[in-house]
């Protein structure tokens, strides 16, 4: 008996989207370093990208964001020679840097307090201070790109306070205080925090899980093969999953479980391993408004968005093997139909060109359904039932080609012919068609 299961993966990718935190503020504990907060004179701002302003003798508040909370809190105390409440940070060794795309965009006067931040945060050391006084945006600009170069610290400071001296004007931060505070399953914060002692018995596990996702992959292999090999990888063996970790890279790659958060640094960092660059592009979803985070990619000089997570749908009962592509190598103008770039980061560029497409790069983009592009569909199917993956996938330019094709292969019921001809050990009498709705991409999934 023939069998049709079509899978609306337009509604389950949306629901790849992170799920909701809400933020919130916090007070210094009692330490050698005096942070007062005089009540009308504090500021205090939770933001979903860590950078937004805050104004002396603004009122407390927080914003409600879908991606781990991160809060940040100004504290107004005059700075004088006397004072000795603050003093210069010990010294610490400089930390290795991967691909540093946000520290490429700094000032000279903000890369030396990203060095000293980045050192901090790798020691999980709770204070900088003693750096060139800075202002507000350029904290918030250092923060951001020392949390974006460095994905694989999976402890990273969610909130943090600055200490600024409100007699003067500009550049009057002069010190900064971290907390390393574990969120719930939600992204909120907790009260437990991680300790020196317990990050390095954790460390030794994220990397070999590191080292085991890099292995086998030729020296010799493109951009564009080490792209979709890690984007393969990650789909195969993470799970979309809420937990404690699942916005960091530790969840994604040592538990296996993560939301778009965790995919993402995963992604960044195991791409930076292999000498490719690519940024994290924080933003959300049109269509539910959720909070989400993807990546731009760097392949032979040319940028293109990456989205592993909505490559990695969740639908009910799908095979652990199975992989998109309808996410993989799109255009500035094409993900802005199902993605929005939200709040203050690091300057993007702009993804103009199409030639990193995954459909393109295969010759899987097709103008119309005659019989040449018929011909590569068939071979597209014999390929991937041969191969025993969970399905295969062609992208049409433009819809009436994509509306004709359906037509085909579903209506007329042309589809069983390509299954029988395909060989391999599927079930030529079932198949799962994923409908997409974007990008005008034919995605059709075997039954062993």
């Amino acid at each position: 008996m023939r069998k049709a299961v079509v899978c609306l993966l337009a509604a389950c990718l949306l629901l790849g989207g992170c799920r909701t935190q809400t933020g919130g503020v916090f007070h210094s504990p009692e330490s050698a370093v005096s942070f007062e907060v005089p009540e009308e004179t504090s500021s205090a701002v939770s933001s979903q990208a860590g950078v937004a302003t805050s104004e002396p003798g603004a009122s407390s508040s927080s914003a409600s964001s879908k991606m781990e909370t991160i809060s940040s809190q100004g504290i107004a105390k005059p700075r004088t020679s006397s004072d000795q409440t603050v003093s210069k940070s010990p010294s610490l060794p400089k930390v290795a840097h991967g691909i540093t795309y946000g520290y490429n965009q700094l000032t000279a006067a903000e890369k030396e307090l990203y060095e000293q931040m980045a050192s901090a945060i790798a020691a999980l050391e709770p204070l900088i201070s003693g750096f060139d006084p800075v202002n507000e945006a350029s904290l918030k600009k250092v923060y951001y790109c020392v949390r974006a170069d460095h994905p694989e610290y999976f402890w990273f400071p969610p909130q943090y306070n600055w200490q600024y001296d409100p007699t003067q004007t500009g550049n009057n931060i002069y010190a900064v205080r971290f907390r390393y505070i574990k969120p719930d399953k939600d992204g909120n914060p907790t009260d437990s925090e991680f300790t020196k002692a317990e990050v390095a018995s954790l460390k030794p596990k994220l990397d070999a899980a590191v080292k085991t996702m890099l292995q086998g992959i030729p020296g010799d292999a493109s951009d564009f093969e080490k792209v979709k090999i890690i984007h393969d990888r990650l789909i195969q063996n993470t799970e979309y999953v809420k937990t404690t970790n699942a916005y960091s890279i530790y969840g994604a790659l040592v538990e296996k479980q993560a939301v778009c958060e965790g995919y993402s640094k995963a992604f960044s960092h195991l791409l930076s391993k292999l000498g490719i660059e690519s940024p994290a592009v924080r933003g959300e979803s049109i269509e539910t408004g959720e909070g989400h985070q993807w990546n731009l990619v760097k392949i032979d000089g040319v940028y293109t968005h990456v989205d592993v997570t909505f490559d990695d749908p969740l639908i009910p009962g799908k095979p652990d093997n199975h992989v998109s592509y309808h996410y993989f190598g799109l255009t500035d103008r094409e993900i802005s139909s199902t993605h929005r770039v939200t709040g203050d980061q690091y300057d993007l560029p702009a993804c103009t060109s199409t030639a990193n497409n995954y459909y393109k790069q295969r010759e899987l983009l097709l103008p119309n359904f005659e019989s040449a592009a018929q011909r590569r569909l068939e071979a597209e199917a014999a390929r991937a039932a041969q191969a025993g993956e969970a399905s295969f996938s062609v992208r049409f330019t433009n819809a009436a080609a994509y509306q004709k094709a359906c037509r085909i292969l579903f209506t007329q019921e042309q589809i069983f012919s390509v299954l029988a001809q395909a060989g391999g050990t599927i079930n030529s009498d079932t198949y799962y068609q994923y409908e997409s709705g974007n990008f005008n991409i034919l995605e059709i999934g075997f039954a062993y």
